[in-house]
């Protein structure tokens, strides 16, 4: 079995942590469909809310939480080897086909199969997995006859797969099968009250795995922390504080041990600062934050004279997370929403382009109208 399709031994899990009204809801549900005969599960919600947990306590609570749980992430394998991981192969089936494999579906008969990023999955790959969903049979690849396995599928993705389907991405025959049962994890943001909740849980378990005698958040880092949109949602949360506690040199974290990706605004998503329109240098436009919301020593601009680099960098470093960000809206902006166009600007894919695109929709950086 490779890397990226594994084995979980899932131990037993408390709960989701967290306890706003948001969290107690889903929680109630997530039961509800454990329970339930449901073969087919579709989680919804924004790059890191916990939907891999979600499917790991969907397992557990079910009453096949003695089967084998196994996970892929859909995004990680060419659609070749997808097929392979998935169904499995015949040996000769292929080059490198010397015996005969087992695919995730098969491997985990009687239990779960947990398909990550479904919504990136190829117009072939989403066939093969309509029709395994059908009638819950499947052929390895290079195989001529149907194997026949009892696993509930838990689907998750972080893209609008109404929208993909208008854009002709996705199958709209494989959405309304995946959606049986639809269950959306909420963002930290609509989680009130859970992100001082979850920051001290990730405080207490860092401190303690390295070794730090650090005892608590001090209740202006808390504010600062509860300011923030946390468009990373828990996981951005969760590296927020892991780097805090490394860092931090006293008892407590304060509001100066967290540095976060973008500033803290209350009630709203912050838009990307466009660049200077128009300033160019040495025939290359210069990528400069507006007005006052980027200090000017963090301004990129492009040098005069190209030699080892085409752009300089500011001295005190730049945020790439941010500029790849704004670039993407420029490039979609001055094409008019073409992403193909947009992706020949940027040297893209148009599948990376539309990755990128969605992921600034999801989080409120861009819409058609920008």
């Amino acid at each position: 079995m490779s890397a990226i399709a594994q084995l979980h031994p899932v131990h037993p899990i408390r709960e989701m942590i967290g306890q706003s009204v948001a969290m107690l809801n889903l929680r109630v549900l997530l039961a509800k469909v454990a329970k339930s005969h449901a073969t087919t599960v579709l989680l919804t919600g924004e790059s890191g809310t916990g939907k891999d947990l979600a499917a790991k306590m969907l397992h557990q609570q079910s009453e096949r939480r003695t089967q084998p749980f196994l996970t892929i992430t859909c995004t990680a394998l060419q659609e070749s080897l997808l097929d392979s991981e998935l169904f499995g192969h015949e040996r000769g089936s292929f080059t490198d086909a010397k015996a005969q494999k087992r695919g995730l579906l098969e491997l985990a008969d009687g239990g779960t199969v947990f398909l990550d990023e479904v919504g990136e999955m190829s117009p072939g790959m989403q066939a093969k997995l309509l029709r395994f969903l059908e009638d819950h049979t499947f052929m390895r690849v290079g195989g001529g006859q149907d194997v026949r396995v009892d696993v509930r599928v838990v689907a998750a993705t972080h893209r609008d797969l109404q929208a993909a389907i208008e854009a002709g991405t996705f199958r709209e025959d494989l959405y309304f099968r995946l959606c049986a049962v639809p269950v959306e994890i909420p963002p930290l943001r609509d989680r009130h009250g859970d992100i001082s909740v979850l920051t001290d849980y990730f405080q207490m378990i860092f401190a303690s795995e390295e070794h730090r005698a650090i005892r608590s958040v001090t209740k202006d880092a808390l504010a600062k922390l509860n300011a923030h949109l946390w468009p990373g949602n828990v996981r951005e949360l969760r590296n927020a504080v892991e780097r805090a506690v490394l860092l931090c040199e006293n008892t407590q974290l304060g509001p100066d041990d967290f540095h976060l990706m973008q500033p803290c605004v209350q009630g709203r998503h912050t838009q990307l600062p466009h660049p200077h329109q128009g300033q160019t240098t040495g025939g290359l436009p210069a990528l400069a934050r507006g007005g006052d919301r980027e200090p000017a020593d963090r301004t990129l601009y492009a040098v005069e004279q190209p030699r080892d680099h085409l752009l300089e960098l500011p001295m005190q470093g730049l945020d790439m997370a941010s500029l790849e960000q704004d670039l993407v809206v420029q490039a979609m902006q001055r094409t008019h929403g073409n992403q193909a166009l947009a992706a020949e600007l940027l040297g893209m894919t148009r599948d990376q382009m539309r990755y990128r695109v969605a992921k600034l929709r999801d989080i409120g950086l861009y819409s058609e109208g920008n």
